[in-house]
């Protein structure tokens, strides 16, 4: 009778951890998130609207628009405190509803591009949510080379971790 009520509170012990249906069906993504190709042109003039592309690999754009970040105060690149922003990007009182970080689906991240002109600790000249956009170059670009900084952020505009860039040059005439 001891060794059949020890096989039945084992049976019970053991069973949540074999029944854990949540986690059975997650999805998880193949590989981390790659930013394999920046189509852009090599030549513009400040101010002209240029249509940029992306390829992406264990990565889905969240598909909800684009929006630039206008000129507010943040600290998104201290990576100790996860990037985290507040909803108000000083853009009009437009509010970035983001989605979850990662897809059910996949099990990868879900997210954005942000693009930076020569510097990282910069606002961002806009940000891509779409798999090809047109930007607006700034006014105040001086004629010459200019680096353009695509960088990966999730959904909840936290920087991808490790960073995940691809560096273009762009001429302005």
């Amino acid at each position: 009778m001891l060794k059949r009520s020890l096989v039945v509170l084992a049976c019970l012990l053991t069973a949540p951890l074999a029944c854990d249906s949540d986690d059975d069906d997650a999805a998880v993504c193949p590989g981390a998130p790659e930013l394999l190709t920046v189509q852009a042109p090599d030549t513009a003039a400040a101010g002209d609207s240029i249509t940029v592309s992306f390829e992406v690999e264990n990565f889905e754009f969240s598909m909800e628009g684009e929006h630039d970040h206008g000129e507010h105060d943040h600290d998104e690149h201290d990576h100790d405190s996860g990037g985290e922003e507040s909803g108000d990007h000083g853009s009009g009182g437009f509010e970035f509803r983001a989605g979850e970080a990662m897809s059910t689906e996949t099990g990868c991240y879900v997210g954005h591009v942000h693009v930076y002109v020569d510097d990282l600790m910069t606002d961002p000249i806009a940000q891509v949510t779409v798999p090809s956009a047109d930007i607006v170059l700034p006014t105040d670009l001086t004629p010459g080379a200019h680096t353009f900084i695509y960088r990966l952020h999730d959904a909840t505009h936290k920087i991808i971790t490790p960073e995940v860039i691809v560096e273009r040059t762009l001429t302005i005439q």
